[in-house]
């Protein structure tokens, strides 16, 4: 499985929850979480996660 296309990940963030306080990078094909703190550079590169993170800002800011 490769999780190398940023299409496939979206940022999640519904306010301070427990497991994932900061939110979190969820992995549409797997249904995977990885929390915000943890990040997922070592999925994708740097510019995509920038570029994941940054849309929830642009759909929810």
């Amino acid at each position: 499985m490769s999780y190398a296309n940023k299409n496939d990940w979206y940022f999640v963030f519904d306010g301070p929850a427990k497991d994932f306080p900061g939110g979190y990078y969820y992995h549409k094909p797997t249904g995977e979480k990885y929390s915000w703190e943890r990040g997922i550079q070592d999925k994708v590169t740097i510019e995509d996660e920038l570029h994941i993170y940054n849309g929830w800002w642009l759909d929810n800011g």
